[in-house]
């Protein structure tokens, strides 16, 4: 009688998340499949997006340096390019 009070008490002080934590979250086949190219075409979309965003602040600001994001406003003062 002891041992089983003391095991349903140690049942509800344990959170229920650390048993679903052992479980693989449950997926269809068809999204596992399509996971590499749906990640995939998210990392087109955001290299295509940063394309666009370099090119722009080229052409707005002659000084614009695209591996720091910035443009130089006067000698000693850049601003990141917000475009």
């Amino acid at each position: 009688m002891r041992i089983t009070t003391c095991l349903i008490a140690l049942a509800l002080l344990v959170p229920t998340t650390a048993f679903a934590q052992n479980r693989p979250a449950h997926r269809d086949a068809s999204q596992q499949a399509n996971a590499p190219r749906q990640a995939e075409h998210r990392a087109q979309k955001n290299a295509s997006r940063s394309n666009r965003h370099v090119e722009a602040c080229k052409r707005k600001y002659r000084s614009y340096n695209p591996r720091t994001d910035r443009y130089t406003v006067r000698p000693g003062v850049t601003r990141r390019c917000t475009l």
